[in-house]
């Protein structure tokens, strides 16, 4: 289980509850703190404070005040105002890993958000409530407004889900879980939107499949060697430790593992062929740099 807010989300854990595993947990002193952490926010408004983005206009109007009366809407139009994404969809997998990073970093209360809204992210996730996001419109290192803006339309109730590959109006999709759209309060429609979890989430998954795809291509070369009847000898252990190469030291652990017991090399071990092709004797030191770099 990963404690929301306290443990790390390591790539494991990410591959976990982007598949459904419900190992996402919010515990009780966890959100005792985010409330304890909102009521000083709450504080400062009560005081008159001028916070950006809280009682001010954004960007050039930053020097604009807003009434109390109206923090709430303030919040509810700056995520509609930047759900403007374009393109296909994200996939369900690249949603749902952005909005438990999401649920995670907010979760540490250095955003001011109630519980709630975690909780209402959370059960979103159990519902396997996915709101329709386009998978363009990140601004990169300022932050993937766009795609985060149109998770938090969808926990406002507003906008698509994304549904067997399709958009439906979430509402009704609520509506079938017992569910009441989130209602903003001041702050937090501003962070909700400002974080880089959409790129994370896909970089999560990229890195994923390319762990995925290199053991493929591993797999690949251990049966093309025992297809081919090459040898393993490029594959002692006395041929990688004279290199300080840990990614080729650890596919050839890999192909003898998978190798081991072949009665069609071990016919094939005093056929007399010098040597074997390059594509099969270097494999483990090509196959080793990419591991290398994605480690």
């Amino acid at each position: 289980m990963v404690d929301l807010g306290r443990d790390r989300i390591g790539l494991l854990d990410f591959e976990r509850f982007t598949r459904g595993e419900p190992i996402l947990e919010f515990p009780d002193a966890v959100r005792e703190r985010l409330r304890a952490k909102r009521r000083v926010l709450e504080e400062r408004l009560r005081r008159g404070e001028i916070i950006y983005g809280v009682n001010t206009g954004f960007g050039r109007l930053k020097d604009v005040r807003i009434r109390g009366d109206q923090l709430a809407a303030l919040q509810r139009n700056l995520v509609r105002s930047h759900a403007a994404g374009t393109g296909p969809p994200l996939p369900p997998v690249i949603v749902r890993g952005l909005m438990g990073l999401r649920a995670h970093t907010l979760a540490f209360g250095y955003s001011g958000v109630r519980p709630e809204v975690i909780e209402r992210i959370l059960d979103y996730l159990r519902a396997d409530i996915l709101p329709y996001i386009p998978e363009q419109g990140s601004v990169g290192a300022s932050g993937d407004l766009a795609p985060l803006a149109h998770m938090a339309l969808g926990l406002m109730g507003e906008g698509p889900a994304l549904v067997d590959g399709r958009p439906v109006p979430i509402r009704d999709i609520l509506k079938q879980h017992g569910l009441e759209p989130l209602q903003l309060q001041a702050r937090e429609g501003l962070a909700l939107i400002n974080g880089t979890q959409a790129s994370t989430s896909v970089l999560a998954e990229a890195t994923l499949q390319a762990f995925l795809i290199l053991s493929l291509a591993d797999a690949a070369l251990a049966l093309s060697m025992d297809a081919l009847q090459a040898s393993l000898h490029p594959t002692d252990p006395e041929v990688y430790t004279l290199r300080p190469y840990p990614g080729q030291a650890r596919v050839s652990r890999h192909i003898r593992a998978w190798l081991e017991g072949s009665e069609i090399l071990a016919g094939h071990a005093a056929c007399g062929r010098i040597q074997d092709a390059y594509a099969l004797r270097c494999a483990p030191q090509v196959h080793g740099a990419v591991l290398e770099a994605l480690l």
